[in-house]
């Protein structure tokens, strides 16, 4: 488990003795895990791992997935295509209880915002702890950390308990038990959108919309020359663009992720292998051009097309994922600013599973504190494919980190 808590790596320690069943488990588990990171002994996120086990099953001609509302007619064989479906239940006990309906550290919305600090515009993040009985009703309900705010602590533990329902911890011998449930609420205080307040277009000083800048303005050429060892260390790495002034500007920004920077951008890489399947050490060329032509209309969309397949789209408010409050404790004496774009990997289940960052800020606390911060508090309506089935998914977005 990385320092952003997503899978990395899972290996299989005890075989079911079918390969393809070991295969989707470590397949699932990656796609929907989630974890809170180790700490080393600073506090600071770090690497870690973590240990369960997955019992297969024959399915069931019902199958109750997780999904929801929208991918709720997806079937089984839909999501996992393979003879068989993991049913996540530990074959050991004791099981911790479960909460179902609230994703931790949910986001209120303006109506479930406490009116005062609404008001007044007070955050913060609340923990509490909830005793679960063993027929899993809610017994007690305190705080284990303070958002420094009476009001936002007093409301957290009915905002959690009167969306959330819960299933009942077991003991070692498989009988249900009392047990405890911690989780939290981000009181990131919801923008107004009263008729009256809501976001303006960008506009010129005349009123006029204002658009983006198009990146395909400039026409030109670009060729790419990265050498790779025969252990897969990369050498020499040039770009080399066209004469055209406005083309190179956006060539620049490639020149400086890809050679500038390879050792974040390419990491280490497998070696080039020659026909016999040797390891050789190459100069890889790639050639790149853009020009302009004629203009040719898009060709509709079929009904069915367009009515059931669609990308990933932003299933809470994609503002509040990052916050200052996330901004890094500075780990030098100047703290650090910068622009970061990201790119999220969003599973069928509508998490974020990866994060990749597309543009750095220049600063390695930033970068994580953006995905970490990102991967945390996204939830997504996950993409469909043409026959309107939950598949993996992507989006992009980006933040602007100034100095509190």
């Amino acid at each position: 488990v990385s320092k952003f808590g997503i899978v990395t790596q899972c290996k299989v320690t005890e075989s079911s003795g079918h390969e393809d069943l070991d295969q989707m488990t470590c397949n699932s588990i990656a796609y929907k895990a989630r974890f809170w990171p180790a700490t080393d002994a600073k506090g600071d996120p770090a690497e870690g791992s973590y240990s369960n086990q997955v019992r297969w099953a024959i399915p069931k001609d019902d199958y109750e997935d997780d999904f929801e509302e929208a991918s709720a007619s997806a079937s089984a064989e839909d999501i996992f295509p393979a003879s068989y479906y993991p049913t996540f239940i530990s074959k050991e006990y004791p099981n911790p209880p479960r909460m179902r309906g609230y994703f931790e550290w949910d986001f209120p919305s303006a109506d479930s915002y406490p009116a005062s600090a609404y008001k007044e515009k007070r955050g913060g993040e609340t923990e509490i702890g909830i005793d679960i009985s063993d027929s899993g009703l809610v017994t007690r309900c305190n705080v284990i950390k303070s958002s420094g705010h009476a009001d936002l602590d007093a409301a957290a533990c009915n905002y959690v308990t009167g969306r959330a329902t819960f299933e009942p911890a077991f003991d070692i011998e498989g009988k249900p038990t009392p047990g405890r449930v911690t989780t939290g609420v981000a009181w990131v205080v919801p923008p107004d959108i009263s008729p009256g307040n809501l976001p303006l277009p960008r506009s010129t000083a005349e009123g006029a919309d204002l658009p983006r800048e198009n990146p395909f303005q400039y026409t030109g050429a670009m060729l790419a020359e990265i050498s790779i060892d025969e252990k897969g260390k990369l050498g020499s790495c040039k770009i080399l663009p066209s004469s055209n002034e406005g083309f190179w500007k956006g060539v620049a920004k490639i020149e400086t992720e890809v050679c500038r920077s390879n050792s974040d951008f390419l990491g280490r890489l497998s070696p080039v292998k020659d026909t016999d399947g040797n390891p050789v050490a190459r100069k890889v060329i790639i050639k790149f051009s853009l020009e302009h032509g004629e203009f040719e209309a898009a060709a509709p969309k079929t009904a069915s097309a367009a009515s059931k397949s669609r990308e990933a789209i932003p299933h809470n408010n994609a503002a509040l994922w990052i916050t200052p409050d996330d901004y890094p404790k500075p780990r030098s004496k100047k703290p650090e600013e910068g622009k970061v774009s990201y790119i999220l990997t969003v599973g069928p289940d509508g998490r974020a599973t990866k994060c990749d960052i597309f543009e750095s800020s220049g600063t390695d606390s930033l970068d994580q504190a953006t995905c970490r911060s990102a991967i945390r508090r996204a939830r997504f309506k996950p993409a469909f494919d043409e026959k309107g089935h939950p598949i993996i998914g992507s989006w992009g977005g980006s933040y602007e980190w100034k100095i509190p």
